[in-house]
């Protein structure tokens, strides 16, 4: 079978040469583990669809995903003889590079290819790399002339109405210059990225931000577990530049920083935690901060579940839109043993659930209790987008979010650090490590996706939908249990 380099291994290599190796090797440890529901890649393949309304009546090359690699090559080079003048999902190759297309809208005067994106805005350089190997392939095939490149994007200022505008949803960027100007550096790269994959085994590539953005490697437990003690990478709040700098001075490891380097207050607690091997707890802060919450006679534990759809789903919804859908809400005394109330809430899918979540909430968290939360300020934002949107709700919501307490902020400010926690701040990994006794709660529920559950519900049967919904409130429930029980071992410390 003849092998080929794809337009997202291009992309994946330029991010890390590791990645690009262990993706056409995988590693054996890898190989079984179960699928996970990639959001991101659902809601670009649900932009794509909604973009090729631009330029209805083309014809589908792929037919709807059933034909792939050089079949679907070969399925574009037969269509583009024809007649017709707008196609989806096409595809090109040329020695050895594999490139796929949205949209080709072809006519006498130029070419069109169209590439849609489900972000706001460009991503820079990564979007004008992607439409350099693009334009790399299609120019050696010397089947398409007078090349036009444009990225797609959506409009972050459209704001729907009763139906949504395709033409206002969107946004088009001329690339076309930006793509043939960096051909030099599409070239460098492609003869590295041959060179990698000509390897016997992987290069050695040292963990970093890449292993993090744009997204979490895939493969990134099996690097951070060969990473050496004491690794400059094992201090998230060590800066790039900072990181650079130490390697430029010849210093690999925490144990070689100089004692004068400028560092913050929150750098500096890491660093001497992780090279003391030894927790760091800043009672007076936490004391602080869970003062509210220890003092009250009933407390509040709340889990959210939003979503953010690419595409406003209704009227006055801007693209990635909040849209909570789910809430689970515990109250409890914390000077008794458990015994939670549990009140919780999933909106219908035929509908904006905002205001019927929003209505749910306020009336079940009426009360004065203090209301804890872990989400590093996501609720706070999305209440306040709330408070604007729902007018007639924003003193309540103003006073939601005065008695948050969100147990993210003590360990995103380092109140609490311990070296296991490898720079991490996630409820999963703190959980584990905090509470290690309660630990199958996190195993029954992190391969669960809430949003791609809920919106899968309008797409199944009556008795799929109450399977579904019943894995959905146990699900919410599981983890607004398992907030308690980091809340009783922060409260501990004190």
């Amino acid at each position: 079978m003849e092998t080929f380099l794809s337009k997202s291994d291009f992309l994946s290599g330029r991010r890390c040469k590791k990645l690009l190796y262990y993706l056409y090797n995988p590693p054996s440890m890898m190989k079984d583990i179960p699928f996970k529901y990639n959001l991101a890649e659902s809601n670009k393949n649900i932009t794509i669809q909604f973009g090729q309304q631009l330029y209805k009546g083309g014809i589908d090359l792929s037919r709807a995903g059933t034909i792939n690699g050089l079949e679907l090559v070969d399925a574009t080079h037969k269509a583009l003889t024809g007649q017709h003048q707008i196609f989806y999902n096409g595809a090109f190759y040329s020695n050895g590079l594999l490139t796929k297309t949205d949209i080709m809208v072809l006519s006498e005067r130029n070419n069109r290819i169209l590439e849609i994106q489900n972000a706001t805005r460009l991503k820079l350089p990564q979007d004008i790399y992607d439409m350099g190997f693009l334009w790399k392939v299609l120019s050696t095939t010397g089947m398409l002339k007078n090349l036009k490149l444009f990225i797609v994007h959506l409009n972050k200022e459209y704001r729907r109405g009763d139906k949504i505008d395709i033409e206002s949803l969107f946004v088009h960027e001329d690339v076309t210059m930006r793509a043939r100007q960096i051909q030099t550096l599409i070239e460098t790269e492609l003869n590295d990225l041959s060179a990698v994959l000509a390897r016997t085994n992987p290069p050695d590539v040292k963990v970093g931000m890449q292993c993090i953005k744009p997204s979490a490697c895939q493969f990134s437990r099996l690097c951070w577990n060969t990473t050496p003690k004491n690794s400059l990478s094992s201090v998230s709040s060590l800066t790039i530049k900072q990181k650079e700098f130490l390697k430029r001075q010849g210093i690999d490891t925490l144990l070689e920083i100089p004692r004068g380097l400028k560092v913050s207050e929150i750098q500096r607690v890491e660093l001497n935690s992780v090279i003391g091997k030894k927790p760091y707890i800043n009672d007076k802060a936490i004391g602080e901060i869970i003062k509210p919450v220890v003092k009250s006679n009933s407390i509040q534990i709340l889990n959210i579940e939003v979503d953010r759809f690419p595409i406003p789903q209704f009227p006055g919804f801007n693209p990635y839109e909040y849209a909570p859908f789910q809430f689970c809400l515990l109250n409890t005394q914390p000077t008794k043993a458990i015994a939670f109330e549990r009140k919780e809430f999933i909106a219908p899918t035929n509908g904006d659930p905002r205001e019927l979540f929003l209505v749910r909430l306020l009336q079940d968290t009426e009360s004065n209790s203090p209301i804890i939360i872990y989400d590093d300020e996501f609720t706070l934002s999305m209440f306040e987008h709330l408070a604007v949107d729902f007018p007639a709700f924003a003193q309540e919501i103003k006073n939601r979010i005065n008695r948050i307490t969100d147990l993210k902020y003590l360990f995103k400010n380092k109140y609490y650090w311990r070296p296991e926690f490898k720079g991490r701040v996630d409820f999963e990994t703190i959980f584990q490590i905090l509470c290690p006794g309660q630990a199958e709660l996190i195993s029954t529920f992190k391969n669960f996706n809430h949003i791609s559950s809920y919106r899968q519900l309008p797409m199944i049967d009556q008795a799929g939908q109450i399977s579904l919904l019943k894995e959905l409130r146990d699900n919410s429930y599981k983890k607004t249990i398992a907030l308690y029980y980091l809340f009783e071992e922060i409260k501990s410390l004190k």
